[in-house]
Protein backbone atom coordinates (compact mmCIF):
# COMPACT_ATOMS: atom_id res chain seq x y z
CA UNK A 1 0.00 0.00 0.00
CA UNK A 2 2.99 2.47 0.93
CA UNK A 3 4.69 1.89 -1.95
CA UNK A 4 1.20 2.54 -4.63
CA UNK A 5 0.86 5.52 -2.27
CA UNK A 6 3.97 6.77 -3.27
CA UNK A 7 3.90 6.06 -7.38
CA UNK A 8 0.37 7.69 -6.80
CA UNK A 9 1.86 10.88 -5.33
CA UNK A 10 4.55 11.23 -7.69
CA UNK A 11 2.17 10.83 -10.63
CA UNK A 12 0.10 13.49 -8.99
CA UNK A 13 2.09 15.71 -8.27
CA UNK A 14 2.00 18.09 -11.18
CA UNK A 15 -1.89 18.57 -12.08
CA UNK A 16 -3.66 21.54 -10.87
CA UNK A 17 -4.22 22.46 -7.35
CA UNK A 18 -7.55 21.80 -7.66
CA UNK A 19 -6.16 17.73 -7.93
CA UNK A 20 -3.19 18.13 -6.43
CA UNK A 21 -3.09 16.05 -2.98
CA UNK A 22 0.37 14.80 -3.72
CA UNK A 23 1.46 16.57 -0.77
CA UNK A 24 -0.79 15.30 1.82
CA UNK A 25 -0.36 11.55 0.25
CA UNK A 26 3.00 12.40 1.07
CA UNK A 27 2.87 13.37 4.69
CA UNK A 28 0.12 10.55 4.86
CA UNK A 29 3.16 7.91 3.84
CA UNK A 30 5.42 9.49 6.32
CA UNK A 31 2.96 9.21 8.79
CA UNK A 32 2.41 5.31 8.41
CA UNK A 33 5.84 4.57 8.45
CA UNK A 34 6.73 6.65 11.22
CA UNK A 35 3.24 4.98 13.43
CA UNK A 36 4.84 1.53 11.79
CA UNK A 37 7.89 1.91 13.13
CA UNK A 38 6.85 3.01 16.46
CA UNK A 39 4.40 0.22 16.93
CA UNK A 40 5.97 -2.66 15.78
CA UNK A 41 9.18 -1.75 18.25
CA UNK A 42 6.98 -1.10 21.19
CA UNK A 43 5.35 -4.46 20.38
CA UNK A 44 8.20 -6.21 20.17
CA UNK A 45 9.49 -5.04 23.52
CA UNK A 46 6.71 -6.40 25.10
CA UNK A 47 7.99 -9.86 25.49
CA UNK A 48 5.13 -12.58 26.13
CA UNK A 49 2.40 -10.23 26.86
CA UNK A 50 -0.76 -11.25 24.89
CA UNK A 51 -2.65 -8.66 25.91
CA UNK A 52 -0.03 -5.40 25.97
CA UNK A 53 1.05 -6.91 22.34
CA UNK A 54 -2.67 -6.95 21.35
CA UNK A 55 -3.69 -3.67 22.97
CA UNK A 56 -0.30 -1.56 21.31
CA UNK A 57 -1.42 -3.02 17.92
CA UNK A 58 -4.57 -2.12 18.01
CA UNK A 59 -3.89 1.71 19.34
CA UNK A 60 -1.15 1.53 16.38
CA UNK A 61 -3.66 0.81 14.23
CA UNK A 62 -6.50 3.58 15.55
CA UNK A 63 -3.83 6.62 15.54
CA UNK A 64 -2.12 5.88 12.24
CA UNK A 65 -6.28 5.82 10.92
CA UNK A 66 -7.35 9.05 12.48
CA UNK A 67 -4.21 10.97 11.97
CA UNK A 68 -4.36 10.07 8.24
CA UNK A 69 -7.75 10.56 7.71
CA UNK A 70 -7.18 14.15 10.05
CA UNK A 71 -4.46 15.16 7.37
CA UNK A 72 -6.44 14.43 4.20
CA UNK A 73 -9.78 16.31 5.43
CA UNK A 74 -8.83 19.01 7.86
CA UNK A 75 -7.19 21.11 5.27
CA UNK A 76 -10.21 20.65 2.98
CA UNK A 77 -12.44 21.61 6.08
CA UNK A 78 -10.61 24.18 6.72
CA UNK A 79 -10.80 25.79 3.57
CA UNK A 80 -14.96 25.43 3.25
CA UNK A 81 -15.51 26.64 6.60
CA UNK A 82 -13.05 28.80 7.64
CA UNK A 83 -11.10 30.21 4.34
CA UNK A 84 -15.06 31.01 2.48
CA UNK A 85 -16.21 32.80 5.91
CA UNK A 86 -13.47 35.45 4.91
CA UNK A 87 -14.58 36.18 1.65
CA UNK A 88 -17.08 39.13 1.28
CA UNK A 89 -20.33 37.76 -0.33
CA UNK A 90 -20.06 40.76 -3.38
CA UNK A 91 -16.73 38.74 -4.81
CA UNK A 92 -14.30 41.32 -3.90
CA UNK A 93 -11.82 40.51 -1.60
CA UNK A 94 -11.98 42.41 1.41
CA UNK A 95 -10.18 40.15 3.16
CA UNK A 96 -6.89 40.60 4.78
CA UNK A 97 -4.02 39.12 2.15
CA UNK A 98 -2.11 37.01 4.56
CA UNK A 99 -5.25 34.82 5.50
CA UNK A 100 -5.81 34.08 2.01
CA UNK A 101 -2.54 33.78 0.02
CA UNK A 102 -2.69 30.00 -1.08
CA UNK A 103 -6.42 30.78 -1.80
CA UNK A 104 -7.38 31.51 -5.45
CA UNK A 105 -9.99 34.27 -5.97
CA UNK A 106 -12.54 33.48 -8.54
CA UNK A 107 -13.14 36.21 -10.77
CA UNK A 108 -16.26 36.93 -13.12
CA UNK A 109 -15.82 39.25 -16.29
CA UNK A 110 -19.19 40.56 -17.75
Amino acid sequence: IALASLILAILSRNFTSAFSDSRLIGISIYNECLIGIIGVSLVLSTQGDAFVQWLLTALSVEIFFVSTVAILFVPRIYGLLIVDKLRSPSGSDESPRYLLKDVPTSTSSS
